[in-house]
């Protein structure tokens, strides 16, 4: 997807078994980087009954033109493997 500085992106995680049935209740982390493997920011919350989650995150940049930002989600809760 592409983004401008100062735009809000919403990043929404669906915890799931490997059987596909979602997981409620499971505590999920999300690590947003550059391109320079600096965090950017560090979000965490808890899943709905539907397993979904949403965080929200403001472009905030200060150079221009193009650049690359990597969204990792990791999602756990007690009785689980992953």
């Amino acid at each position: 997807s592409t983004y401008i500085n100062n735009q809000t992106v919403y990043i929404t995680v669906t915890a799931k078994e490997t059987n596909g049935v979602v997981i409620s209740g499971a505590n999920v982390n999300v690590t947003i980087t550059n391109s320079s493997n600096k965090v950017l920011a560090s979000l965490t919350g808890t899943t709905n009954t539907s397993g979904v989650v949403t965080f929200s995150y403001r472009i905030r940049t200060k150079t221009t033109g193009t650049g690359t930002m990597t969204v990792v989600a990791t999602a756990s809760k007690t009785g689980y493997i992953s």
